[in-house]
């Protein structure tokens, strides 16, 4: 019986109760069961299906969104999982890739632990390298630092405009969060809502000072101490919170206010 094979993304909606994050754990599966849903190596039952609890309309939200990292074991990862809890409901779908990625390697143990403790199954993640094809089907693309944009602009010069450093787009973000603008209310543009919110956010540069150096960048874990894992979960962390609020439509907690200053 064949399984579904992880190629280093997740396309499978997560599945909500209330408000929270339901406990349910996503699994790998096989591909004849009947009553699944699969799409690249994660699937829900249809008993979880049936109990989620959508927070948008699937048709108003969706497009494609691509964390980039150097080894897709660290960081590409974990702000993917990120995203893909926090965008539950949506049709907005996470990937993740890196710029020198081993095709096939597994996460880091402490990024896979802190995956798991989230509630994903990280067990069938293996990392991807970057391509052109990745970047050109993405809406937008988030990278740990100005570097790392630099790469993925090299492969596909179209995606100048909707890849961004995480802290950068994080800023913008900043900036137009509980506004109404097109990338809420213009749906007949032919572009993805992920697409229309890229380019509103974009609109928002001249309001922001751009951050300096290394303040731009995430740090980079890997072969580092747990502190430094954790430095990098709560710098994702903080920094997500315009970024979610604006795919989302919802205005900043003042927890998460205070979450993003310290990020």
């Amino acid at each position: 019986m064949p399984w579904v094979a992880g190629i280093g993304y997740y396309n499978v909606r997560s599945v909500w109760s209330g408000i929270r994050l339901s406990a349910t754990r996503l699994v790998l599966v096989p591909h004849s069961c009947s009553d699944v849903e699969t799409n690249g190596a994660l699937a829900l039952t249809s008993s979880d299906r049936s109990s989620a609890e959508p927070s948008h309309a699937a048709s108003d939200r969706n497009g494609s969104i691509l964390a980039v990292c150097t080894t897709n074991v660290t960081f590409s990862p974990y702000l993917e999982s990120r995203l893909r809890a926090e965008l539950a409901g949506t049709d907005i779908t996470v990937a993740s890739a890196g710029t020198q990625a081993v095709g096939g390697s597994p996460l880091d143990p402490a990024v896979a632990g802190r995956i798991d403790a989230g509630g994903i199954d990280p067990s069938a993640f293996v990392a991807r390298e970057l391509t052109a094809d990745l970047v050109k089907g993405a809406d937008l693309i988030l990278c740990a630092s100005r570097e790392e944009r630099s790469m993925v602009v090299r492969l596909a010069p179209a995606a100048l405009r909707r890849t961004y450093a995480l802290a950068d787009f994080s800023d913008l973000a900043s900036q137009v969060v509980g506004t109404e603008t097109p990338a809420t209310s213009g749906s007949g543009t032919g572009q993805s809502f992920v697409r229309r919110v890229s380019e509103t956010v974009e609109r928002a540069r001249s309001q922001v000072q751009a951050r300096q150096g290394d303040a731009s960048s995430i740090v980079e874990p890997y072969g580092q101490p747990q502190r430094v894992f954790d430095q990098m979960f709560d710098q994702v962390d903080g920094l997500l919170a315009p970024i979610t609020a604006v795919l989302l439509g919802r205005p900043l907690s003042w927890r998460q206010t205070s979450a993003r200053h310290r990020g």
